[in-house]
């Protein structure tokens, strides 16, 4: 049986259950409607398209994509656009990738994850 990848949403309400993602996978998190994770709600610091997870275990890796209010891992931003910054559509503002280890808390605008591994 391959392996998943699980983000239980610890802080915020993202889908009450934990989220299961496959061994080999992209996602996009944020609040628009394309997004394969979508935070909607009361969410107001997460972007329409805040942050990416490229899944390919036993790599797991993420990038903030120009959000607003920035991603976090384990409290350390690793990518955040200006204020001053009129879009999150420039894509130059993208931050490199970040790996994830099994235990890291992955911060995305108010909404906090664990991150697991299912084998």
């Amino acid at each position: 049986m391959p392996a998943k990848v699980i983000l239980k949403a610890v802080i915020g309400q993202c889908n009450k259950s934990p989220i299961v993602l496959d061994d080999k996978t992209q996602c996009i998190i944020g609040r628009a409607s394309d997004c394969s994770l979508q935070v909607t709600g009361l969410f107001n610091m997460v972007s329409r398209h805040h942050c990416l997870l490229a899944i390919d275990l036993p790599a797991i890796r993420v990038r903030d994509l120009g959000s607003l209010n920035g991603t976090y891992v384990n409290d350390h931003l690793i990518g955040q656009r200006a204020r001053d910054s009129r879009s999150e559509a420039d894509t130059s503002m993208n931050s490199p990738d970040h790996l994830l280890q099994p235990g890291d808390r992955l911060q995305v605008g108010d909404v906090i994850f664990d991150v697991c591994i299912k084998k």
